[in-house]
């Protein structure tokens, strides 16, 4: 499951994730950890992928060039196995199947346009042939069509109809879940009862 850090020179939140088989690092809005806070997310907890996808495809998570390394104590609190959820919750590169700052690339071969969703790596290799390239972050449903009405992007594609689609997601009911189950638990802790400890 995701878990929400906090940089040590307390310049901002981040959360460490598996994804699609990776440790991937997102770096968070502040309108994502207000968000997270308010359904009770606090440092060093836990979190569905669910909420963690909803984040990304608002743009309040998002991810940059790889990271060099991770500390490997860290790779222990995440569990690995959610990588067949983390599969359904999240685009993919097209060449490598990773996740990390991805963005939509669209090539011109000729008169022809070619969509693909790449990681830096794969942009990187095709230098002097990239006609577009448009962080996943900033990617809406009003891009996109912006995008195809300007002819950046062809019409049907398949690539722009999948992305469409995981952008139209709806995660209110996992907030809402998440939300009910931690004032449950807060009201659970009987606060401020009369002989309660202090």
């Amino acid at each position: 499951m995701p878990v929400l850090k906090s940089y040590t020179n307390s310049s901002g939140y981040y959360i460490h994730a598996s994804v699609r088989g990776s440790v991937v690092t997102f770096q968070l809005t502040d309108r994502g950890f207000a968000r997270l806070s308010a359904v009770g997310v606090g440092l060093g907890e836990r979190f569905g992928l669910t909420l963690l996808a909803d984040l990304t495809r608002e743009g309040d998570a998002f991810t940059r060039r790889r990271s060099p390394g991770y500390h490997e104590a860290e790779q222990f609190e995440l569990d690995f196995k959610e990588s067949t959820e983390s599969e359904a919750l999240f685009p993919a590169c097209s060449v490598t199947g990773r996740f990390d700052d991805l963005h939509l690339v669209v090539q011109k071969d000729s008169d022809e346009l070619r969509v693909q969703l790449l990681v830096s790596e794969e942009r990187d290799r095709l230098t002097g042939t990239i006609h577009l390239s448009v962080p996943l972050a900033i990617i809406s449903p009003a891009v996109l069509d912006q995008l195809e009405t300007a002819e950046h992007l062809p019409l049907g594609c398949p690539v722009v109809q999948e992305l469409r689609q995981w952008l139209r997601q709806d995660a209110s009911a996992e907030w809402d879940r998440l939300r009910q189950n931690r004032n449950a638990r807060q009201g659970a802790l009987l606060l401020g009862v009369p002989g309660e400890l202090f």
